[in-house]
């Protein structure tokens, strides 16, 4: 049986003296929203799809990523003027682009362009370091970072050759590790 708790409050009327609190209603209410919010939580999965990359390219790729001194960086510059694709070799400038803005809008074909002719020359960098500037959108920012993280279908691939077993694998991988260089700066 059920047991209701019977609370009493001094008053001078004795009808409201005594009543009941029915928690039937919450307890039902709790009853259908606690599976509703279960069921709902199945079809919110967020999944990662893992593609397979040639061993060669994967081998580089994580190289890459564990260097702790690198012989090349390929550094781009976003301002408000357009960008500025610096590659550093053992810390000096060997080669300096820059992309002015086309009618106000960012050139990311001549970028891309650019990024590709590096790639070629430089095939076992997979890092860019990004600098944009404070005014620059963030929607823009992942717009530059989705131009650069393949190469284009019809547009030569990167050729990778293991130092180890001199295999050769080409990727059509442009720049998938992409760091912001310049958010430790105030």
């Amino acid at each position: 049986m059920k047991k209701r708790r019977n609370i009493t409050i001094e008053s001078s009327n004795s009808e409201d003296a005594n009543f009941e609190i029915d928690l039937a209603p919450m307890l039902a209410l709790m009853v259908t929203l606690i599976p509703i919010m279960l069921l709902s939580t199945v079809f919110v999965r967020i999944t990662l799809i893992e593609t397979p990359l040639p061993q060669v390219v994967q081998n580089a790729i994580e190289q890459d990523k564990n260097k702790k001194e690198r012989e090349v960086n390929i550094i781009l510059d976003m301002t408000s003027q357009g960008f500025k694709l610096q590659v550093l070799i053992d810390g000096r400038s060997q080669k300096t682009e820059r992309i002015p803005k086309l009618n106000n809008q960012w050139n990311l074909k001549q970028l891309y362009s650019i990024a590709h002719q590096a790639k070629m020359e430089h095939p076992k960098v997979f890092k860019l370091d990004l600098k944009p500037d404070s005014d620059v959108k963030y929607d823009d920012i992942v717009k530059v970072m989705d131009e650069l993280r393949t190469i284009k279908p019809g547009d030569k691939k990167a050729l990778i050759i293991d130092s180890k077993t001199s295999q050769q694998a080409e990727t059509d991988i442009l720049f998938p590790d992409i760091n912001f260089a310049n958010v430790a700066e105030g």
